[in-house]
């Protein structure tokens, strides 16, 4: 099964798929009105130079794909048969990926996603990913962060006019010339949690650090609310 499955990965209708998927996103994002809420979050949280670990849902996977590409940004991807091709595909688009995951049997990948952020390379972590439940931290995001010293910053993001999938993480798809909104919560210090009682605590905050913001960001998106500074990136 796994030479079949690599030969599929490597077949000439599936690298056409990966480079229409890196042409597509790129197009569709270019289209987009994107808005960036708290950035000064980032730039508090890096405090002069250092990197940072963004976690976000498994849903938004894809804006932020677009709106943070070639910033040589390491992403965690899982070991699964999607996860190669996403591999790929996120390749394309300038980011490097650690295959593994921080929650089922993850200790390698752990480690390696720390020694990236001890480099000076931000992370990009989906907590909740591949599986869920949404919205849910799995301990090992943590514990990337205590090893590589580096501080969470959740990350959430909606869109005036979209598609959600019906799946378990409502996969967002912002629609042709739609609103994005890419809202940056408070930094989380994870240097404290050197019990298993401290992680925990630890993990409560990212979570309610990342339902914060996705809550924030779906009142931009549908004008019950206004951001009082955005910072427009150009695409």
């Amino acid at each position: 099964m796994k030479g079949a499955f690599r030969r599929f990965v490597q077949g000439p209708a599936t690298r056409w798929g990966i480079r229409s998927g890196h042409h597509l996103v790129v197009a569709i994002g270019r289209t987009w009105r994107v808005r960036h809420v708290g950035r000064e979050s980032v730039e508090r949280a890096r405090g002069g130079g250092g990197s940072v670990v963004y976690v976000f849902t498994h849903g938004v996977l894809l804006p932020l794909s677009f709106t943070h590409r070639n910033r040589d940004v390491q992403v965690l991807i899982s070991e699964s048969r999607d996860g190669e091709i996403i591999t790929r595909i996120t390749g394309n688009l300038g980011y490097g990926a650690v295959r593994g995951s921080s929650s089922r049997g993850g200790a390698e990948a752990v480690i390696r996603m720390a020694r990236r952020a001890r480099e000076g390379h931000d992370l990009a972590i989906t907590p909740d990913g591949p599986r869920g439940p949404r919205g849910s931290v799995a301990p090992g995001t943590v514990q990337i962060a205590t090893r590589g010293r580096v501080p969470i910053v959740p990350v959430g993001v909606s869109s005036d006019r979209a598609w959600r999938a019906r799946s378990w993480d409502r996969f967002l798809v912002p629609k042709p010339f739609a609103r994005v909104w890419v809202v940056y919560g408070a930094p989380i210090d994870p240097s404290g949690s050197r019990s298993e009682g401290d992680l925990g605590s630890i993990v409560a905050r990212v979570e309610k650090g990342m339902a914060d913001v996705e809550a924030e960001a779906e009142a931009y998106a549908s004008g019950r609310r206004r951001a009082q500074s955005a910072l427009r990136i150009p695409a």
